[in-house]
């Protein structure tokens, strides 16, 4: 079934009946379809925008095309312009789409800056598959320092690992807030008010003209793309151009530290370590008490309490008093 919802919109909606299997007719037995979820078939159906009746199962299961008009979507591209150099005059940020470099998603990444209120993109690339994560996330890193920031915004799809691995190259991976769906719903205020300038990219003006809104099963509403489409360049743009405009974000390890509550352990704990590296090169020289540190860091795999153990079970003069502090080696 198929009705108008307004100008240049089209609503598209499929109705889908489930029966159980039914038992061998027996006299006198009543059948019946059961319900499906918490949707009651005798609930009062809704009217469609031409009076058609809609029943509530249907309803949300609709999907209304066109979140975006692709002629508002480019008219705010720059034409011609694929990328913007570093100007450390802006304020910028970075976000990062995450893949697994074996399926049919890409990675994606893009910067953004803050131009005399515009919300400015002026660096993406997309990751196509086959690849190798490490190595993407490895070039993405290079490129993120390259525009002065040292941390990435993302989602929380394989949380751990993702951070860990920027990690390893001196960037700090925040996860965004909000759901995508959540970033993409303020499109349309910034696209309308020319808050936003987008680089000259046919995919991604592509991928965000092919979002749409749907109705999920709880009544909410859903901004995502199409069944095997692809919205990696749109994630990453959209999250980026939004909290370029946001204020608060820590930008760096040592700002997000800074914004923990107090109590936390990781701070003190990395003050003592720095303490205890200082008494190992002390008592054991340069060369060897090197060798030492850099053994209780990698036994400690980031973990700065496990990394002040190690620590201390080379200075065994401090261990009775460290120990009998706190836990951590404080």
């Amino acid at each position: 079934m198929a009705h108008q919802d307004g100008p240049g919109h089209r609503a598209i909606a499929a109705l889908t009946l489930a029966f159980a299997p039914v038992p061998r007719a027996v006299p006198g037995l009543r059948l019946g379809i059961p319900r499906a979820g918490r949707i009651s078939p005798t609930r009062v159906a809704r009217r469609g925008s031409r009076g058609r009746s809609v029943c509530p199962s249907y309803a949300l299961r609709q999907v209304t095309e066109g979140f975006l008009p692709k002629s508002l979507i480019e008219s705010a591209v720059a034409s011609g312009i694929t990328a913007i150099p570093y100007d450390p005059s802006y304020l910028h940020r970075a976000a990062f789409d995450a893949a697994s470099g074996t399926g049919q998603d890409s990675a994606g990444l893009s910067i953004a800056r803050l131009k005399e209120g515009v919300s400015e993109l002026v660096y993406l690339l997309q990751s196509v598959p086959p690849f190798v994560p490490s190595a993407v996330i490895a070039s993405a890193a290079a490129v993120i320092r390259s525009y002065g920031l040292s941390a990435v915004h993302g989602d929380r799809w394989a949380e751990g690992l993702i951070a860990e691995k920027f990690a390893e190259h001196g960037i700090l991976y925040t996860y965004t807030e909000m759901p995508t769906s959540g970033f993409y719903a303020q499109l349309p205020a910034l696209l309308t008010s020319s808050a936003v300038r987008l680089l000259d990219s046919d995919r991604l003006v592509g991928q965000i003209a092919s979002l749409r809104r749907k109705l999920g099963s709880q009544g909410q509403e859903v901004i995502t793309h199409p069944g095997k489409a692809h919205d990696d360049l749109a994630t990453a743009a959209t999250v980026a151009l939004v909290l370029v405009r946001a204020r608060g974000a820590p930008q760096s390890i040592e700002e997000e530290e800074a914004q923990r509550p107090e109590g936390s352990f990781e701070r003190p704990a990395r003050e003592a370590g720095s303490r205890y590296e200082r008494l190992v090169l002390e008592r054991y020289g340069p060369a060897k008490g090197a060798a030492l540190i850099a053994n209780a860091r990698a036994m400690a795999d980031g973990d700065p309490t496990v990394f002040n153990e190690y620590l201390l079970d080379a200075l065994p003069e401090h261990q009775r008093m460290a120990r009998g502090l706190s836990p951590a080696g404080l």
